[in-house]
This record gives structure tokens, C-alpha cells and sequence, in this order.
């Protein structure tokens, strides 16, 4: 601990603590508490889904009820698409629950290649230290824990949760050096499916809505 540690620190602390007290402002002018979010005050007679309402009246805003459907919903359910009629050959519906992080968006699995920097060794290209990576996962994880536990997974959606914005920046920061000229292409081919996925998303909506 030094003078420059703590003017950094202090340089760093002065937004956070100021971004707190203006939350806890909110909370107190409107709730009369400033750590009362307001969530008890949801009007379940006016949201938009019965699942909804139905969750929020039996088990409450945060569930170890909802745990599996999240997990699955963020993890493993793929894109899906309903078929329909006679002999099932006519577009019924995409799935209003979205699909996986990974599925949708596999060009994440390049986190895998992120390179971790080697005090021993001079680093030509950009690295992060593991500290900072295990910084990054451990925030990333927290997020995701709360978001589990959660009455809704982003309600209608029709590719990835629209929770996951919470966290992927992190990942994209770290994923940026994890990229290299031999796998460019790749990577280039992965982004394009999820692309590609959107656009069959949008064109499957507008052909059964």
C-alpha cells in the first residue's frame, strides 16, 4: 500500500460509491427505504403472461423452483422451432423462451484459447494476468447465480436471454485477446450462424404471427 495504490483506489471508488448512493436515493424517495427495490409492489393482475403471474402468486419472485428451467434455458435448450398440421411440415411457433448462450452464440467457446500472462515470459501479444480472468469469472458467476433463482428468464424471447447482456461484457473483453490470425476464420464462421440464426428467428416470427 502506497500513496499511488490509494489515489487509484480512491479515483476508482469515488463513481462506485457515487453510482450506490444515487440507487439507494432512488430507493429511499420512492419506497421509503433505500434498500427496497419495489419488487413487492409488482401488480400481478397486469402482467403480460399467465406462466408469469402464475410463478410470482405460487413461489415468489426468487425460487430454487425456477433453478432447472433456468439452467437449461441459459446452458443446454437449443433453438427450436414447432412444427405443426397434419403431418407436421407447417411452421408453428419458435420457442418464446429462448435459446442457450452457447448454441445461439458458439463462437464463445474461442474463451477457451484466452491467453493468461506469464510473469516469466515477455508476452508478445495481449494477455490478461489469472487474477484478473478469475476476477471476471467470479463476478460473471454471481450474476448468473442470482438470475437462476429468478421468476423469469427475460420472459418472450427467441434467441439468447436477455440477461446474459449483464455479464457478456466481460467475457467479449477477455474473449478479444483470445483470438488469433489461424483462427479468424472460424471464429468468423461461428459468428456468421448466430447471425444467421437471428435472421431465422425474425423470418419465422413474421411468417407465423
Amino acid at each position: 500500500i502506497n500513496k499511488d495504490r490509494l489515489v487509484k483506489f480512491i479515483s476508482m471508488a469515488i463513481p462506485i460509491a457515487l453510482a450506490i448512493g444515487i440507487y439507494f436515493s432512488y430507493n429511499y424517495l420512492r419506497f421509503g427505504d433505500i434498500l427496497n427495490t419495489g419488487y413487492q409492489y409488482l401488480e400481478t393482475t397486469n402482467l403480460s403472461t399467465s406462466l408469469i403471474n402464475t410463478r410470482i402468486i405460487d413461489l415468489g419472485i426468487f425460487n430454487s423452483e425456477y433453478f432447472l428451467f433456468n439452467l437449461f434455458y441459459l446452458l443446454f435448450q437449443g433453438f427450436h422451432v414447432d412444427f405443426i398440421g397434419q403431418y407436421f411440415t407447417t411452421l408453428g411457433s419458435v420457442d418464446s423462451n429462448g435459446a442457450a448462450l452457447l448454441a445461439a452464440s458458439p463462437f464463445l467457446f474461442f474463451l477457451a484459447l484466452t491467453p493468461i500472462a506469464n510473469k516469466m515470459q515477455n508476452q508478445k501479444r495481449a494477455s490478461f494476468s489469472l487474477r484478473v480472468i478469475i476476477i471476471g469469472v467470479i463476478v460473471s458467476l454471481i450474476m448468473i447465480g442470482l438470475v437462476l433463482f429468478y421468476h423469469s428468464n427475460g420472459l418472450n424471447q427467441y434467441n439468447v436471454q436477455r440477461y446474459t447482456l449483464d455479464w457478456l461484457p466481460i467475457a467479449f473483453v477477455i474473449l478479444a485477446t483470445a483470438l488469433r490470425k489461424n483462427t479468424l476464420a472460424l471464429f468468423g464462421a461461428l459468428i456468421s450462424y448466430g447471425l444467421v440464426l437471428n435472421i431465422v428467428s425474425l423470418i419465422v416470427l413474421f411468417l407465423t404471427n
